[in-house]
């Protein structure tokens, strides 16, 4: 037993020795310690940082979703009112196309008109150089009815 006591008491001198820490080595350990709850306080503050980050992300993402949606529903209008835009255009061809029809044939159709018109003056003025000269050749004919008349009375009268 006697034995036992001494290996205790060995063993407790050994293992207060081995505990002690030198004033270096606890300096050391104080300096790691402050630097690391400075360090702690540097992560605490970035992971705050980060969180608003991350925040802000979700914030800019969702307005560049809203964004996409705008852009998505302003290029439906734009097509739509493309397709409205080239069907106007199409028609007011189309239109553009028929007045010019409607013009060269109403143009062709004033010509004969004009044409047949001018036949009918010539025709007209025809028949009024006729008629004239058959009121002449009338006349004419009625002075010498009037002139054997005359004579025919003078002859009578005789």
């Amino acid at each position: 037993m006697k034995n036992e006591y001494i290996f205790l008491g060995l063993f407790f001198v050994c293992s207060i020795l081995l505990s002690c820490v030198s004033t270096d080595k606890y300096q050391e350990l104080v300096q790691v310690k402050e630097y690391l709850e400075q360090e702690n306080q540097r992560l605490t503050s970035q992971d705050e940082e980060n969180r608003d980050l991350r925040s802000k992300d979700r914030q800019q993402k969702l307005a560049y979703d809203k964004a996409q949606a705008e852009i998505a529903e302003l290029k439906a209008s734009f097509n739509s009112l493309n397709r409205n835009y080239e069907d106007l255009a199409n028609r007011y061809n189309t239109l553009i196309a028929n007045n010019k029809q409607l013009g060269s044939g109403s143009a062709n159709e004033k010509q004969y008109w004009e044409e047949a018109l001018a036949k009918k003056q010539l025709e007209l003025e025809d028949k009024e150089r006729q008629m004239q000269t058959l009121r002449y050749t009338l006349e004419q004919k009625d002075k010498q009815v009037k002139e054997l008349l005359q004579i025919i009375r003078a002859k009578e009268g005789n």
